[in-house]
């Protein structure tokens, strides 16, 4: 393997290390030191503050339709079950919009106001996210594209007197979450306050971190 494209929401980004640019990739982010510990030849951090589990396949069915990733190990980040991506017609791409979100454009915000109001229920959206984890896991599989999972954000753990939900969780490989399926990036800043100056995003420190741990986890898996 040459190179590492990471997927994922603010907390791949690198939200939180510029506070002048909280929008923009930040060289310093977990994904760079990932690939600088392994010396990967390159990074390709193709995550999106404020994305959502459908936004980042989006990005990597592009990727995958129009690239080589013979050599490309696949670091996929999940992130929260209350996001979702919405088609905007007048730019002719995928807007990702969330709960909370507050947008100028009424097409977005129309969009946001109907999602989240007549057809958002967290059911369907924990169903969604299992049903994606399932999916991103047989199509790289299939493909035979090397690939770890990380959770960004802790998954919601509220279906577990739902026999389907708790059925298609079964049917996850649990082994291939660098940080354990069951634990995130979040929780880990948080156990060890490696928050930024917004007390949410990970500092510096909290991208050393997280790095250290995934390119144990790979150094593991391939040795």
């Amino acid at each position: 393997m040459k190179k590492i494209s990471a997927y994922g929401c603010s907390f791949v980004q690198g939200t939180g290390l510029d506070p002048n640019n909280s929008l923009a990739i930040h060289p310093h982010a977990w994904p760079f030191l990932v690939g600088k510990n392994l010396q990967f030849k390159s990074v390709s951090n193709r995550a999106q503050g404020g994305g959502s589990n459908k936004f980042s396949i989006i990005r990597l069915l592009t990727d995958v339709a129009s690239e080589d990733f013979s050599n490309t190990l696949v670091i996929f980040s999940w992130t929260s079950i209350f996001r979702t991506a919405y088609f905007n017609n007048n730019i002719h791409d995928w807007e990702p919009i969330m709960i909370n979100n507050h947008f100028d454009d009424k097409e977005l915000r129309l969009a946001y106001e109907h999602y989240y109001s007549t057809i958002f229920t967290e059911y369907e959206a924990i169903y969604d996210t299992l049903q994606q984890q399932l999916f991103v896991q047989s199509f790289l599989k299939e493909r035979k594209i090397e690939h770890i999972f990380v959770n960004g954000i802790p998954i919601e753990k509220s279906y577990k007197d739902q026999q389907f939900l708790c059925s298609l969780e079964n049917m996850i490989d649990k082994n291939n979450y660098a940080l354990g399926y069951d634990d995130s990036i979040q929780d880990n800043i948080s156990r060890n306050n490696f928050k930024c100056y917004d007390n949410y995003h990970p500092n510096e420190l909290g991208h050393f971190h997280i790095a250290k741990l995934i390119t144990e986890f790979i150094r593991t898996k391939y040795a």
